[in-house]
């Protein structure tokens, strides 16, 4: 009996309220004591104690077990699985509840029969706590998942501002996981895409990109969201007009669909060229929003080269590993003439797009000599291997080219260190075999004989006297 005059007097005081709706709800407060405050305006009379506690983190609601458990199949289990009988109270941790104490609050708002606003902001954190307490439709008024999901599907998805907030909204810490599981992420994402990459700018998209200042850019996972979207929509669009006309005539090729995601590429590769020139935007950001639109919806990689040459521009300091990872976005095979010749003296691509890109003009010329044939996609494959193995021969060649440095270097500095030691070692043979010889040496002073007296010796000529011609005669 005390538990139905709570309920009934919980909803005179809701009767008292219909018609006012709540515009701005208080903020969550860190204290319990704020709790009670938000709270005590549900409870019509102090007699009334509550029975249900639930704690979110540091706040506190002190409910009624009556009022929670018909509109609540989370609680209505765990207050029958409690022990110690009806009347007694019972405490729940919901910490875990999606959208935290702010959307538990609504969703208790909504089973005391309280006004509240649903809003683009709030409405995927409703959603998932709806989900996560099972507020599923109990009798025919249909219960708090199915209120916030006509809003959506009614309201806050009609719209591109509506829509892009919901996916935002879906974003934050305590939503994402629960919005990906029920889906709403994904709707969200469906709708923006649905009104923006048929027509939208690249400038559209990095406004929703940036931060809300309007200087960083941020939001890089809404974006690739969208794209992500668009590209799987298109293409289950695309397989099934494919297969009615199959059927029909035939055909199977789909040049709007092509010309479509076309168009929408070359929106991301401006998109992505205007993000590039940010300093802090990492290599997976980057990546996930060059790499969303599928490398085979391009006809050509001019403007995502263009996008790639920006960011390796604006940020000097990546390693040759790094630089490979940004160029994996593109591929050098579908340049132009015109790219390929640029990106055959671009330095600062790494060495092996440089080497794809040559290597194929070489091939390309090759094959125009033998039959005059342009397209070599059937030897893509083998291209890419070839210029890999490029690559990795001229990294080792590099390698060894060092290592034959530092070993020149090495040698020169030992024959220097022999030379000198050679020549120390000549000097002083020199200078000893000097002084043996001075000693030897007659004719110079400090000789062998130098001390011997030769003043006596006369230096004279040496007169040799020839024999007389003696005449011999027979008388």
């Amino acid at each position: 009996m005390p538990q139905l005059n709570a309920l009934l007097l919980m909803q005179a005081a809701s009767a008292s309220n219909e018609g006012d709706v709540i515009s701005s709800l208080p903020p969550v407060s860190d204290s319990a004591s704020a709790s009670m405050d938000r709270t005590s305006q549900w409870v019509s009379s102090p007699d009334i104690p509550a029975d249900l506690i639930i704690r979110i983190a540091d706040d506190v609601f002190p409910l009624h077990k009556s009022v929670m458990a018909p509109k609540c199949g989370y609680i209505r289990k765990a207050v029958a699985a409690a022990r110690g009988g009806a009347t007694a109270t019972v405490e729940i941790d919901l910490s875990d509840v999606p959208g935290g104490a702010d959307a538990f609050d609504k969703a208790a708002r909504y089973c005391y029969g309280d006004n509240f606003e649903i809003s683009v902001r709030n409405a995927a954190a409703l959603l998932c706590a709806a989900a996560f307490l099972d507020m599923h439709p109990s009798d025919g008024a249909g219960g708090l998942a199915r209120r916030v999901d006509e809003f959506l599907a009614k309201v806050a998805l009609r719209t591109l501002p509506g829509a892009v907030a919901v996916l935002r909204s879906c974003e934050a810490a305590t939503v994402s996981s629960a919005a990906d599981e029920i889906g709403v992420a994904r709707r969200a994402a469906d709708a923006v895409a649905l009104r923006i990459c048929n027509e939208a700018t690249a400038s559209d998209l990095l406004a929703i990109a940036l931060d809300a200042a309007g200087e960083r850019v941020q939001n890089t996972d809404t974006i690739r969201r969208i794209i992500t979207a668009f590209v799987d929509r298109d293409a289950a669009s695309q397989n099934s007009r494919r297969n009615r006309r199959s059927s029909l005539s035939g055909a199977d090729r789909d040049i709007d669909g092509e010309s479509a995601m076309q168009a929408v590429a070359k929106t991301v590769d401006e998109l992505a060229a205007e993000m590039a020139t940010e300093e802090t935007l990492p290599i997976s950001k980057f990546v996930g929003v060059a790499g969303a639109v599928p490398k085979e919806a391009r006809a050509t990689h001019d403007c995502l080269y263009r996008a790639v040459d920006i960011y390796l521009k604006a940020h000097p300091w990546l390693d040759e590993i790094e630089r490979e990872k940004v160029c994996s976005v593109m591929d050098p095979l579908k340049l132009s003439y015109q790219g390929r010749l640029h990106a055959s003296q671009n330095k600062r691509l790494p060495l092996q797009a440089v080497l794809t890109a040559l290597y194929y003009d070489q091939l390309n010329l090759r094959s125009n000599e033998i039959n005059g044939v342009t397209s070599l996609r059937s030897e893509a494959g083998s291209v890419r291997k070839q210029a890999k193995a490029e690559a990795s021969l001229a990294r080792e060649n590099e390698a060894l080219r060092s290592e034959l440095a530092r070993m020149r270097a090495y040698v020169s500095g030992m024959q220097q260190s022999k030379r000198s030691s050679s020549a120390a070692a000549g000097k002083k043979g020199m200078s000893l075999w000097s002084r043996t010889l001075s000693m030897l040496n007659p004719f110079k002073a400090g000789g062998m004989w130098a001390s011997k007296d030769t003043s006596s010796i006369v230096d004279r000529k040496t007169t040799i006297a020839k024999p007389k011609r003696r005449r011999f005669s027979i008388s």
